[in-house]
């Protein structure tokens, strides 16, 4: 018996590969998203990321280093908090010798020994030497092995910073840990304040109470609170509750926070862990889906080739072949199918890794899509499914050996099971066809609303110089407001020498991937209180990039540190109106102690991430005057001209001078230079390739849904065969045949339509949740979708029902 490979059965084992593979990678995600063990860890205990409660919602990136640093001695016996930040770090071995690169985390609070980490030699880093930032360090064991010789060899050694602030190597950990930041493997352990000394040879010893939502807070990060495996989520909440209700200890919390929220399982950013846990369990049902699909085809079309050999196996019966023999036969050809999808869906996983990196490079899910990561999950749940897959495929030949017996003459239509299982398998491939298809359409709407959409500010021409950090330091206070503000002066003076008469000033990055515009803080005005993120702009940048303001003036020509502008939605909510809001006061104690601020214009809200991205109510402090960090964060020169390319050049050339003069060329760097026009194609990518990964889903699902109406159909007119034929010699017309057979189809394809316009408001929730774009279920984009897709099924479905219409019926008769 040979089963001979038609392309209907090649397409359809492809796309099965395929959609074996996208399963795999889902699982693997799924189980790195959802996995709540940190390994190297005591797994006995339990791990949480640490949250406020405000009025506003529940917050998990707005906990004060300051608080994190003071908590520990104040939590009962079991129990203890810390925190780390990763970030590329530059050492060497001998001070002026040579450097290399490692990833390292600051530690704050009693992070460490918070995860009951065992070393392999000296101790762990104490809470003494993170708050009075001793110089010492604690290395992971490879990199003992690496440089020392082993770990024992490490003790007493020490590593020198750019600086030359030389650390002392206290601990060595095992290989197994590499920090709580997944995608970073950390090989280098130093307490917080130690980052100044490190780059500048200086230590920072900031005064108490200074430090609160100093560093936590800008980049978002979750404390870490570890906790007895033995004490529930009561038992938790009742000692976060006694620390916020006690006097001595209350004081360590802004005055809003109502409440300590933990959460599981631990991530430094929890809301986009959580996030990204939902796009891959959406994604994971949808490949599963996909999946089953595709395989009811291939059972499909290997169904009905058997059929169409059957009296082949009858002649092999008569001849004396064996089930046995038969049975080997196709088991051998499954296992060279298992073979050959595992060897095909390797590389399949390693482009989908990377071309999916590449698309969400913007979105926090990026951070797992790597090789090392995913492979040993990916590989174990291929061989699972390929087995499982195994199996299945093999189910027709058996079901042909013992339900319908190969030496028995053929039926003259097929059973009524037959018919209402082809029946649903059309229904629910259209069902998935039109999910995806809508979903698609959705996408495609929303992007081109975002590229079109009023951002509140980039609506007239202008240049935008985007300046970054190198080597994605951390955000450090390493300098002060007055050689901010010199700085900026110098850089902006220096463009002036390209373009003599624009207006050229310094403001926030514009991104698509923002952590800071995540985590607001409090303001308030008396009992008014309200969440707002807090951005540093200068009055040119006000002016070059086009914000809208709606009362009073723009921040003063020379600095003032009390000035800010608040838009529309905190002036509404504090103050009642715009109008009211001018000159009257806002306290800002919570990002600056003891700081009241004064309202001098309100402005339309802007979105610095793009629209279909979530927008922060903001409080506009000037620059100029709070310019702390602006060598160490991202910021935004814009400029109220349109450039050419020769003047972006020369323009790029006297910035870099500047930077080089002033010293600062080590730490940032003139990263971009683009006009408004493509900065707001760039904030809508993200979008854009949503909607074209949506697209290739969407077409990958029309594909198997196609495929199958049409193997289903093959199949059920071959079952119907010589029915057909005998109506036919009884006088049918082809007309009616053809007709009977594409509306029935049309009929199915319908009805699995109509299964979906039931389901349509949740989907568009889901669709909100994955793309934070909300959509009218039942408007135009999804009723074209429909139509486009419903046209297709009436073209697969016109040359079956045709040819079935024109068969000979004498011919049929002695068919099958």
């Amino acid at each position: 018996m040979r089963l001979t490979r038609n392309p209907w059965l090649v397409s359809a084992h492809a796309l099965v590969v395929l959609a074996v593979a996208a399963c795999a990678l889902a699982f693997a995600l799924y189980r790195i998203t959802t996995d709540a063990s940190i390994p190297g860890a005591d797994p006995h205990d339990r791990y949480w990321a640490l949250g406020y409660a405000r009025p506003t919602g529940v917050n998990f990136g707005t906990v004060g280093s300051w608080t994190v640093d003071d908590l520990p001695p104040l939590l009962p016996h079991g129990f203890s908090i810390g925190s780390a930040v990763a970030s590329s770090t530059s050492f060497s071995l001998k001070r002026g010798g040579t450097t290399q690169k490692v990833v390292s985390e600051w530690v704050q609070g009693d992070y460490l020994a918070a995860l009951h980490l065992h070393v392999l030699a000296g101790r762990l880093l104490t809470l003494a030497d993170v708050y009075h930032a001793r110089p010492v360090a604690v290395i992971s064991g490879p990199s003992a092995r690496k440089l020392f010789g082993g770990a024992a060899a490490a003790i007493g050694r020490h590593l020198y910073g750019p600086s030359g602030y030389a650390v002392t190597i206290v601990g060595v950990l095992p290989a197994t840990f590499t920090g709580t930041w997944r995608a970073d493997i950390a090989r280098v352990w130093m307490p917080f304040d130690l980052a100044n000394a490190w780059y500048e040879g200086q230590v920072l010893h900031p005064k108490p109470g200074q430090r609160a939502d100093l560093l936590n807070p800008e980049m978002g990060i979750a404390p870490l609170l570890s906790t007895p495996a033995h004490a529930s989520r009561v038992e938790v909440d009742t000692v976060l509750q006694r620390l916020l209700s006690s006097p001595t200890t209350r004081k360590l919390f802004p005055p809003d926070v109502t409440a300590l929220v933990p959460t599981q399982p631990y991530s430094p950013s929890p809301d986009s862990e959580q996030a990204a846990a939902r796009r891959v369990r959406l994604f994971l049902g949808l490949a599963l889906a996909t999946l089953a699909l595709a395989v009811a085809n291939v059972l499909a079309i290997t169904w009905l080739q058997y059929l169409r050999q059957r009296p082949v196996l009858r002649l092999e019966r008569i001849l004396g072949a064996q089930r046995a023999h038969w049975l080997r036969r196709v088991l051998a050809r499954g296992a060279l199918t298992f073979l050959l999808s595992f060897a095909l869906a390797l590389p399949v996983f390693w482009l989908a890794v990377h071309l999916l990196k590449r698309e969400i490079k913007e979105s926090y899910l990026s951070q797992y899509l790597q090789v090392h990561l995913l492979w040993a999950s990916f590989a174990a749940w291929l061989a699972l499914l390929l087995l499982v897959l195994w199996v299945i495929e093999s189910l027709p030949f058996v079901l042909l050996l013992w339900r319908e017996r190969v030496d028995q003459g053929p039926r003259v239509i097929g059973s009524a099971m037959d018919r209402r299982v082809g029946a649903g398998l059309q229904v629910l491939e259209v069902l998935l066809a039109a999910t995806l298809s809508v979903t698609a359409a959705w996408s495609m709407q929303q992007a081109w609303r975002i590229a079109h959409a009023n951002l509140g500010f980039l609506e007239r021409p202008a240049t935008l110089v985007t300046i970054a950090p190198r080597d994605a330091q951390i955000p450090l206070p390493l300098e002060t407001a007055r050689h901010a503000e010199l700085l900026m002066r110098q850089l902006v003076q220096a463009t002036r020498g390209v373009m003599p008469v624009a207006m050229a000033g310094f403001g926030p990055q514009i991104s698509a991937h923002d952590f800071g515009l995540q985590y607001p803080h409090t303001v308030s005005v008396g009992a008014r209180t309200g969440d707002a993120c807090h951005i540093s702009v200068t009055p040119d940048w006000v002016s070059a990039t086009g914000m809208h303001l709606l009362a009073g003036e723009n921040l003063a020509l020379r600095p003032q540190a009390n000035g800010v502008l608040i838009d529309a939605t905190v002036a509404d909510r504090l103050f009642g109106s715009p109008a009211a809001a001018i000159g009257r006061s806002i306290d800002d104690s919570e990002f600056l102690p003891n700081f009241q601020a004064v309202v001098r214009g309100v402005v339309a809200p802007i979105q610095l991430a793009g629209a279909g991205q979530p927008r922060c109510p903001s409080v506009f402090r000037d620059k100029r005057a709070n310019g702390i960090n602006f060598l160490y964060a991202p910021s935004t020169l814009a400029i109220a001209s349109v450039t050419t390319a020769t003047q972006r050049e020369r323009l790029r050339q006297v910035l870099d001078r500047v930077l080089v003069e002033q010293g600062a060329a080590k730490y940032s760097r003139v990263a971009r230079i683009e006009g408004s026009t493509a900065m707001r194609a760039r904030l809508a990518a993200r979008m854009v390739s949503q909607a074209r990964r949506m697209v290739w889903l969407a077409l990958f699902a029309w594909a198997i849904a196609l495929i199958g109406i049409v193997a289903l159909l093959r199949l059920s007119l071959a079952q119907r065969k010589r029915l057909l034929a005998i109506r036919s010699a009884l006088g049918e017309c082809p007309t009616h045949v053809y007709r009977e057979v594409v509306l029935g189809t049309l009929l199915l394809a319908g009805l699995g339509m109509a299964v979906l316009l039931f389901f349509l408001p949740w989907l568009a929730q889901q669709f909100a949740l994955l793309s934070g774009a909300q959509v009218a279920p039942f408007g135009a984009a999804t009723w074209i979708a429909l139509a486009v897709l419903l046209l297709a099924v009436l073209l697969v479905a016109h040359f079956p029902a045709r040819r079935a219409a024109r068969a000979e019926p004498a011919t049929s008769l002695h068919e099958l």
